[in-house]
């Protein structure tokens, strides 16, 4: 990302009445795998005519965005952009003209994401599969760290009862938590602390069986990271 990696207050002195936009350059994001498919910017970009802000390989629009098209958020200055579902999960670069965080830059040192549903989910693999649910993309500015936790409930039936969950960032896996026996609903709750570097890392919930007979049923799941600036 070019330009400034800092978050910064509002960009506009009040005594003066001078607003300062900083140029960010090819700032990088990963549009969501699932709904609703917003970044967030680390800036709130100003609006111009024409418009300052680009997206590679996209085309701004001011209503809801088609494919290949983007909606930048101006009325209520959140610094969030809205995109279509058939580009999820592609990596773009922003540049825009920054006037400060939407947050006090103060605040910036800790940021909470969170995805849960009381759904159900059911599997009969040995190999971990991701929770449809419980997966979202952690972006940070700096070296942080990451405190997550996932906490599902399940029920196995049909085999030896135990079952494995775990949490994943990137391709760094938890240490696996095993849950059991047969014949009731168990709860589980599994924590993970990493350090990472700047940038965007994918948060998963994953579980699995520890045999190859029955199935397992999860519901009530949640998972949340907070990210603290080391």
């Amino acid at each position: 990302m070019g330009g400034s990696l800092t978050r910064y207050n509002w960009r506009y002195d009040p005594f003066t009445q001078v607003l300062t936009p900083n140029s960010i350059v090819n700032e990088a994001h990963t549009i969501p795998a699932g709904a609703p498919y917003y970044i967030q910017l680390l800036e709130v970009p100003r609006q111009e005519s024409p418009s300052s802000v680009t997206v590679a390989g996209y085309a701004e629009v001011a209503t809801a965005p088609g494919v290949g098209e983007f909606q930048v958020d101006y009325q209520f200055k959140t610094g969030m952009i809205r995109f279509n579902a058939a580009d999820a999960t592609d990596n773009i670069q922003v540049t825009y003209e920054g006037t400060g965080s939407p947050i006090l830059a103060a605040d910036q040192n800790r940021a909470w994401n969170y995805a849960g549903t009381p759904g159900n989910q059911n599997t009969n693999t040995t190999a971990y599969v991701d929770d449809s649910v419980c997966a979202f993309n952690v972006t940070v500015a700096v070296p942080s760290i990451l405190l997550c936790h996932y906490m599902a409930t399940s029920l196995e039936s049909g085999g030896a009862g135990i079952r494995e969950f775990r949490i994943l960032v990137g391709a760094s896996p938890s240490e696996d938590l095993k849950v059991g026996a047969a014949g009731g609903w168990n709860p589980s709750c599994v924590a993970f602390m990493l350090s990472v570097a700047a940038g965007v890392h994918t948060i998963k919930g994953q579980f699995r069986l520890t045999a190859a007979v029955g199935s397992v049923d999860v519901q009530d799941r949640a998972l949340t990271c907070l990210a603290l600036k080391i």
